[in-house]
Formats: structure tokens, sequence, C-alpha cells
């Protein structure tokens, strides 16, 4: 699986979690390997896609290559009848901080 990093998610996958991430996918494979690419971005200029955000601003973005095998049986989850969608999800998944961002950057915005 490729992954951008910083791009979109849940939130350990925009914030870079890379610790967090290991351990969702070791949840469902005894072995996960993970590759990163453009990080360093030489000679590439780094992208940062959030400059304004604190938490990522001096953060560039890369793309996380995971590899695992699934050989091991997920744990049975019980889950919501009505998960919520779009911006309610997007709300609820992304930390506090950066949906304050993103509200001021579209006030700010021309």
């Amino acid at each position: 699986m490729n992954v951008p990093i910083h791009f979109h998610g849940t939130r350990d996958f925009m914030l870079g979690r890379i610790d967090k991430i290991i351990g969702l996918f070791l949840q469902f494979s005894s072995t996960v390997s993970l590759e990163t690419w453009g990080s360093p971005s030489f000679p590439m200029r780094p992208f940062v896609p959030y400059p304004l955000y604190p938490a990522l601003r001096s953060k560039a973005a890369f793309i996380l290559d995971v590899r695992a095998v699934k050989n091991k049986l997920l744990p049975k989850v019980d889950k919501p009848r009505f998960p919520p969608r779009g911006r309610l999800a997007e709300l609820l998944n992304y930390p506090l901080s950066y949906n304050v961002y993103r509200c001021l950057r579209k006030l700010v915005a021309p």
C-alpha cells in the first residue's frame, strides 16, 4: 500500500505517526515493512503541504510504502450502524488544531 503522508487519511496518516501506522498493520500481520519515498526529497525541493499549520510547518510530504501480509485473524469490532461521512467524518478524524487551521484558512482566503 502506498500512502501520501500529510495529505489525507486518518489522524495518524495525516500527522505522519509512523509508529501508530505500524501498530495498525500489526493487528493483522506479524511482519510489517516500511519504505519512505521522497524523504529526503533531494534533488527535488521538499514539498511542505501545510506551511502555516504549526504541527506540520516544517514537515515535508513523502510517500510511505507499507508492506504487510495478512496472516492473523482480525479482532471482532462492532461498527456503528450509521458511521459519519463527509465533512463530519473529517472533523472527527482530524486533530482539533487542524480543523481550526482549516476554518481560519477559509476565512482569510480571498
